[in-house]
């Protein structure tokens, strides 16, 4: 076996790019753009919410079938069809004039969301990475943040003088060069060049068994039953109806609070896209240097003051109305780091594994997309945000809870995988 720097950069890249168009691309711009859309078709807010609600029960459905998909069709073929999946669903969504072809783009959208993005990308990331895992699962994670950075001001650019639907088509041009670089680039494990794992083979060498429809599945029968899956899951539900109403809510308090509808999305998209970043990284990197169980207790220990911060402030003026955005942000949009290696640490073959994430991711999925109708729904009826935000405070709270009787349950394994940090 051999080590070549730049195949795990290239690696890295691809991935990012995944996360980029499965997060990014076809999730949190059209989402800031929700009333903009939503005013040119002509159909109020929780009408277009549908369309996310779609796209969500989409990807739940394919996340929990996505080890057999793996084991039958294999992992590049599905990323692939995840991308091409996202080019449709940006083209029919800039096409459309009516609600038909608005709900049937969120319907492929959902496709895109699962096929190239959180559990195959981290199977990817396990694959070719051993040491320093956090941190590059980290990058790649981090990589629509990055983007969103770089890109929300030229899409809101581009959306004021081009309009939203020649802006989105210009981003699924892009889309196009992704997909046609991950067809000549992507390999899914380093053996397919004769390379080793970065930093070592690691603990386990179990593969998944692709293109053979056959292979471990025995979490999926006796999922509910193990405990430390239906904590995840618990965890999961949680951290996202807390974290996305905060995420839901920070363009439209803004508007409310005296700024134009387009300088409040900007703010709120670069706000949350410069939080996911940094959140991600630092995670990552607390992960690799502490272990597991410190970057739990610091994750979700931050997050109910962070909501409480929103709360008090919400009303205030810029800058304080840009750091309510940037911390819904590191709430909304960042489940996915504690998630992967947390279940790494609990599953450590491949396919529990796998099956563990891909039923956390669904769940997350599928939260984010009813949270959004239903703060929105808090809103409509109340006409105040302090509602969903108490709600959002005291599910906070009972995630940290949950969080420390997950480390309690398993400090073995928690004990383990900070030795294998030292």
């Amino acid at each position: 076996m051999k080590t070549e720097n730049r195949y795990y950069v290239q690696i890295a890249l691809l991935c990012g790019l995944c996360i980029v168009v499965s997060l990014l691309f076809g999730g949190t711009l059209i989402f800031v753009y929700t009333m903009t859309i939503a005013d040119d078709l002509g159909i109020q807010r929780s009408v277009f919410s549908v369309f996310s609600m779609l796209r969500g029960l989409a990807a739940f459905l394919f996340n929990l079938k996505m080890l057999q998909l793996i084991q039958r069709f294999g992992m590049k073929k599905l990323i692939l069809a995840g991308l091409a999946s996202a080019v449709v669903m940006m083209f029919m969504l800039t096409m459309s004039h009516n609600i038909v072809s608005l709900y049937i783009a969120g319907i492929i959208g959902g496709a895109s969301a699962a096929f190239n993005g959180v559990v195959p990308v981290s199977i990817i990331v396990r694959n070719w990475f051993y040491k320093a895992q956090g941190t590059v699962l980290a990058v790649v994670m981090s990589a629509s943040g990055i983007a969103g950075v770089i890109l929300n001001p030229v899409v809101s650019y581009g959306v004021g003088y081009l309009g939203w639907r020649a802006t989105f088509q210009i981003l699924a041009g892009i889309t196009i060069l992704i997909l046609f670089a991950t067809i000549k680039l992507l390999k899914v494990s380093p053996q397919e060049v004769d390379l080793e794992p970065y930093g070592g083979n690691g603990p386990t060498e179990d593969r998944i068994d692709e293109g053979s429809g056959q292979g471990q599945v025995h979490i999926w029968g006796n999922a509910l039953p193990d405990k430390n899956l239906r904590a995840l899951l618990l965890i999961t539900i949680l951290f996202n109806f807390s974290g996305m109403c905060v995420f839901n809510h920070t363009s439209a308090i803004l508007t409310d609070i005296g700024f134009t509808t387009a300088f409040a999305t900007g703010i709120a998209a670069s706000c949350n896209s410069l939080a996911n970043c940094l959140g991600k990284l630092g995670m990552g990197w607390v992960n690799d240097r502490f272990g597991c169980k410190t970057m739990l207790l610091v994750w979700y220990g931050v997050m109910p003051l962070a909501v409480l911060f929103f709360l008090v402030f919400r009303t205030a003026m810029a800058p304080i109305g840009a750091v309510g955005g940037l911390l819904g942000g590191y709430l909304g949009g960042i489940y996915s780091i504690p998630l992967t290696v947390t279940a790494g640490v609990l599953y450590p073959d491949r396919s529990s594994y796998t099956v563990a994430v891909s039923y956390c991711t669904a769940v997350a999925t599928l939260c984010s997309t009813v949270s959004a109708i239903l703060f929105h729904g808090f809103y409509d009826v109340s006409g105040s945000y302090v509602i969903s935000l108490g709600y959002s405070l005291v599910l906070a709270l009972f995630c940290l809870v949950l969080v420390i009787g997950l480390i309690q349950r398993n400090q073995q394994a928690f004990a383990h995988n900070l030795c294998q940090k030292g």
